[in-house]
């Protein structure tokens, strides 16, 4: 898949594809000077998208992905629960 059609089938643009390839997080092969991104490049670029909008960086994902610690994405996940509840009661 091309990075356009990836582009239109995530609702990502071309430039946080781009992003997200230079980054390491995902990958692709080349042909023919064009980058290929493998069936499944999909699921990982629209898990990246709502990841990063529930607060983790692009450097957290990479290590995590690379990790593959579902252990410390729990424990992430409790943080912003915790800093949520925290807010909530501040702010009322």
């Amino acid at each position: 898949m091309k990075i356009g059609e990836l582009a239109l089938a995530t609702d990502v643009s071309k430039s946080t594809i781009e992003n997200y390839y230079i980054r390491g997080i995902i990958s692709a092969d080349s042909n023919n000077g064009r980058r290929e991104f493998p069936e499944g490049t999909e699921r990982i670029v629209m898990l990246v998208n709502d990841l990063a909008s529930f607060g983790f960086t692009l450097e957290d994902l990479k290590f995590l992905f690379k990790r593959g610690s579902i252990e410390e994405i729990d424990e992430r996940a409790k943080q912003l629960r915790d800093f949520r509840s925290w807010v909530q009661q501040i702010i009322g």
